[in-house]
Parts: C-alpha cells; structure tokens; sequence
C-alpha cells in the first residue's frame, strides 16, 4: 500500500484506515488482503473488506472484533470467487461516540455504580424521613 503512495501526498483516511486494518491482521495471516473500501455517503462510515488466506477467516474476525470494538465485523462469502472475506464496517464519528457511550452504559462496571447510587440515595432518603419523624414527635 505504502510503494502506491507517492512520498510527497500525505495518505489519505482510507490509506490510514488500511495500513491500521492490515498490521492489525497480518498478525493472525500474512496473506491477507484489503479486498475493497467503499465510503458510505448516508452516515460517513466506511466498509473495508479484509479477503483471508486459506483457514485464516475466523482468526481475522477476531482479531478485527478485539482490535475495533466500536466497528461491526462479520465474515461474507465472494461468490466470484469463492474466498472468504472479513467485512468491517467503521461507524462515523458520531456514530462511534454513540456505541462507545452505549457500550460503556451496559458495562458491568456501570450497572454497580448505578445500583449502588441507588441504594444510597435510599439509605439518605431513609435516614431524612427517620430525622424528620424523630423531630415531629418530640
């Protein structure tokens, strides 16, 4: 990707997108490809499409899922040719923001969190009530 480049243009985002895609890829395939990259013009998300060598198509899934939590990876078929390719859809930004604060939400973390706020605003609402009758009867 990088003897494409001229040396003296920076690279663009889907050149960047790529090179991330594939360090990230080539641990688990040495073989693996960058297949196509479409931009998609309604969200600003991007589709990269990583073709695997022989076997190596579930190890790329996972190591595309681990590495890009916030992207959505599946395995597709091409039925041109009958190889299997690692289809990462990259949110926008945006959208990224979006899963992240979703992801984060639903953390087991933050259900404790949330629960144990709960149980103290209890507990206070409690003890003001306790105070508050404590004071009324005397």
């Amino acid at each position: 990707m990088d003897d494409q480049m001229p040396k003296s243009q920076p690279a663009t985002l889907a050149q960047q997108l790529c090179k991330r895609v594939l360090s990230t890829v080539r641990d688990v395939d040495a073989d693996a490809s960058i297949a196509s990259v479409s931009k998609w013009d309604h969200d600003c998300s991007t589709l990269v499409r990583v073709r695997a060598g022989r076997g190596a198509a579930f190890g790329i899934l996972d190591a595309l899922k681990s590495s890009w939590p916030l992207a959505r990876v599946s395995l597709v078929e091409n039925v041109m040719d009958g190889t299997t390719e690692a289809q990462m859809l990259v949110p926008s930004r945006c959208e990224q923001h979006e899963i992240a604060r979703q992801q984060a939400f639903e953390s087991h973390t933050a259900k404790r969190l949330r629960t144990f706020i709960k149980l103290t605003a209890l507990a206070t609402l409690l003890s003001f009530i306790v105070s508050v009758t404590t004071n009324a009867i005397r």
